[in-house]
């Protein structure tokens, strides 16, 4: 049976309808010149202040994630704000000002919201998060915070004019974007490369915002900006896709792993990343300071994941011989360790320093299983062997061969025992 649609579809249907309709007239002109004020300010607003209000409902509404989405909520309405007080009581580009206007904290409030409202997600979908995923995460959030400085603050510094405070604004932006869209690739490296469908659509918004945000404030330090193009589209497709996350249901939380090609590919690309934004720094193209920054804490973030990741191999590898060598039920070496012991024995034993290997087989046990069961029988293993382990202890080690019989094998310096 379908699911009946809800009203949270019917209106995110209307919201992708507004887009389209929006996306037409800038790109190909329908509706004519005399629907310009209507669709590229009323349409346009209509959109970014509905999906602000579908993730506000979404949060009040729904206790799961409820915080997340009402601080994802909150900046959205701060962005409403700054786009409603813009077209009232200002005119030119935001970022031409040289000092910061109450639009342009309305629009900057955005980010905290933002990066609290990721944070907040990922805790409640996550579950006993290893340092190697919170590792991988941070690489590739750094890796592609770095390709994102190099590429969008140098044409911005260097067409920037005005006093101090135009040039800080004009920076906010961009760097404001490039820290979100890293928290967003941070978060997606967390959930194991694996993000479905609410992580995916969040992380295409932040990347759109990016785009947007990188492509006007460009435009406008050149002077080549112009109202009711195509680029005005992506802001309220940004918004929409966040309201399509906060209403598509979450899946049930699982433990993540990064294993095969994940392992590897994103610590590499961060690292070539970082190490051609350097070297590109460094034949004659000046970079900014924040770039410089990102890109040696990404080459040390891949440093201290491959030291954390070899440890970590290290301490498997350990646990996996420990396996291999130990009997499960009686904690005592099995097989393989007494034949390790044997061929030790060999090569050390001589006629001053004589082993011995001692033997024993508990008769009648199948009748004691049959009796009292199995558990009961096990039970009694566990009881004999903790004995054997203090008597043979300060001589050797002792094995077991199963439930019917155990050997010792015993010298001056090392006992074995089965």
């Amino acid at each position: 049976m379908r699911a009946r649609p809800t009203f949270s579809t019917f209106f995110l249907a209307f919201l992708l309808g507004g887009l389209g309709v929006l996306t037409l007239h800038t790109t190909v002109g329908f509706g004519g010149q005399q629907l310009d004020g209507l669709l590229d300010r009323g349409v346009y607003s209509m959109l970014i202040i509905g999906s602000a209000l579908t993730v506000l409902t979404r949060g009040a509404a729904i206790r799961a994630q409820r915080a997340a989405w009402l601080a994802m909520g909150a900046g959205m309405l701060c962005w409403c704000l700054g786009d409603v007080y813009y077209v009232l009581f200002q005119e030119g580009p935001r970022a031409a000002g040289g000092t910061v206007s109450a639009a342009d904290a309305l629009y900057l409030a955005f980010y905290p919201c933002a990066y609290v409202a990721i944070v907040l997600l990922l805790g409640s979908h996550l579950h006993e998060l290893r340092i190697g995923l919170w590792m991988d995460g941070l690489i590739g959030g750094l890796g592609a915070a770095t390709l994102g400085a190099a590429l969008v603050l140098p044409p911005i510094l260097r067409h920037a004019s005005g006093n101090h405070h135009s040039v800080a604004l004009a920076l906010a932006y961009p760097i404001g974007d490039v820290l979100l869209l890293a928290f967003t690739i941070a978060a997606l490296g967390m959930t194991g490369w694996r993000p479905g469908r609410v992580w995916a659509l969040i992380g295409a918004s932040m990347l759109v915002s990016a785009i947007a945000d990188s492509i006007y404030l460009y435009q406008t330090a050149m002077d080549r900006y112009h109202p009711g193009t195509w680029v005005d589209c992506l802001w309220p497709a940004s918004a929409i896709l966040l309201a399509t996350a906060a209403w598509t249901p979450w899946p049930r939380p699982t433990r993540r792993r990064v294993e095969g090609w994940r392992l590897v590919t994103v610590p590499a690309l961060a690292l070539l990343a970082a190490l051609g934004v350097l070297v590109y720094g460094n034949v004659g193209h000046a970079l900014a300071l924040p770039t410089l920054i990102l890109a040696a804490a990404t080459v040390l973030a891949v440093g201290i994941h491959l030291t954390v990741t070899v440890r970590e191999n290290l301490t498997m590898l350990l646990g996996s011989r420990q396996l291999a060598l130990t009997d499960a039920l009686t904690g005592l070496g099995n097989r393989r360790q007494l034949m390790e012991d044997l061929q030790l024995a060999c090569r050390l034993a001589d006629a001053g320093e004589p082993w011995t290997l001692a033997l024993y087989d508990l008769n009648g046990f199948k009748r004691y299983n049959d009796t009292f069961g199995h558990p009961a029988g096990d039970a009694l293993l566990a009881r004999l062997c903790d004995k054997l382990r203090t008597i043979v202890a300060p001589h050797g080690t002792p094995t077991a061969w199963g439930a019917m019989s155990s050997a010792c094998c015993s010298g001056p310096r090392r006992a074995t025992t089965r």
